[in-house]
């Protein structure tokens, strides 16, 4: 065999090999993904595989979990950047997400996320883009989230931005809110805004660390309505929409939490008054855990004011337990702005009675996040009202 033939050989061999190469490659990294998640209690299937030049791409990818019912991921598209044969970089496109009971599946990713595999650690960097993510009871019973537009950026830092997040919370919607979340090293902040017309301004803002988490809300004097709030949970007719400003911020260290707030709302309905009155409630808390006491409570419910008690469960879906009793006001004060019906009404409105007495306001509210349905204002007036005809 001439030295010419050898090498002509020896290259035809080279160039089978690197053909079954280019083909092979991408078969084998399209199962050793289905491989590896199966081995998580992850059912996964790609359509198809190609090499490129920095790695591997996939189409048409679909995911479910296989102990949550319902739980699918789809992407059209999953971009494998290759360091050697580990994976460097996951880029996704078309990314959507649907987990129809989000707390029952809870417990299943996060015992997946312990369990991550060699080729999960090797990844340095996740990218995806114009993702959807469909969350049915996020927060608990009759609550959903819907997550549009979302960009991320996930390495050794983390930049998420969603441009529309909406939800239900009960019997109405919330949102739509922008949300953008970034981590750098050890700091993770969230800012939510909450008013369409000032996308760039959050109304509320989370930081945390591993040590200490702070949450600031500052929404000055707008309508409810313009800051996406439902407004079933608090209590509102569909037809209502009060204006509303809210202060509140708290600092969690070490399991210790200390916090304030101050909630103000004008021209909202409130218990026997039958016209739109004005409110505050405002309050201090500290303790430990998710359970804190309120201390230094006040309120203020049209012509009345006193002291607030309770207390605030703090987490993901928060919760207001609080009762408050008022400092006695004048009956005459009550019935220009109460509902009197009847004949009561009709005298007690008549110029020409003297009404003497006091008026005590008692009342209780609750606000549970998790479970809308309970949430309630109960507001009842103890009077040792007189009148006398002049």
């Amino acid at each position: 065999m001439t030295m010419r033939r050898a090498i002509l050989v020896v290259g035809a061999v080279v160039a089978v090999a690197i053909l079954a190469v280019f083909f092979a490659v991408p078969e084998i990294a399209r199962r050793r993904a289905i491989s590896d998640a199966k081995a998580r209690g992850v059912t996964f299937t790609i359509a198809k595989a190609r090499l490129t030049g920095s790695g591997v791409r996939f189409f048409d990818l679909e995911a479910r979990l296989d102990k949550v019912p319902g739980a699918v991921a789809h992407a059209k598209e999953a971009n494998v950047e290759l360091s050697g044969l580990s994976p460097r970089e996951l880029t996704l496109q078309g990314l959507d997400v649907s987990i129809p009971d989000l707390l029952a599946a809870l417990p299943q990713l996060e015992a997946q996320r312990a369990t991550g595999t060699a080729i999960e650690n090797d990844l340095q960097r996740i990218v995806f883009k114009d993702a959807l993510v469909h969350l049915a009871r996020f927060a608990g019973e009759s609550t959903s989230l819907e997550v549009a537009g979302a960009t991320a950026e996930i390495g050794d830092e983390t930049h998420l931005r969603a441009d529309k997040v909406t939800g239900t919370l009960g019997a109405s919607p919330f949102g739509p809110w922008k949300v953008v979340v970034d981590r750098e090293r050890e700091m993770l902040t969230t800012r939510i805004a909450m008013d369409p017309s000032k996308p760039e301004v959050p109304q509320v803002s989370i930081g945390q660390t591993p040590s200490a988490t702070n949450l600031d809300i500052n929404a000055p004097r707008t309508h409810l309505r313009a800051l996406g709030l439902p407004f079933s949970a608090f209590g509102l007719a569909a037809d209502e929409d009060p204006e509303i400003e809210v202060d509140a911020s708290s600092m969690s260290t070490n399991g210790e939490s200390a916090g304030a707030m101050l909630f103000q709302s004008w021209g909202a309905h409130v218990g026997p008054f039958p016209n739109p009155i004005d409110v505050k409630v405002g309050g201090k808390w500290k303790g430990q855990g998710e359970s804190l006491a309120v201390r230094d409570g006040v309120f203020q419910v049209g012509p009345f004011g006193g002291s607030l008690r309770g207390n605030v469960r703090s987490g993901l879906a928060p919760r207001l337990d609080f009762a408050f009793d008022s400092e006695p006001i004048p009956c005459g004060d009550f019935a220009s702005q109460a509902a009197q019906p009847g004949l009561i009404g009709a005298i007690l409105q008549r110029k020409t009675t003297a009404v003497t007495g006091t008026v005590v306001l008692t009342g209780s509210l609750v606000f549970d996040a998790s479970n809308p349905a309970e949430n309630r204002l109960d507001v009842k007036p103890s009077a040792d009202c007189s009148f006398t005809l002049r």
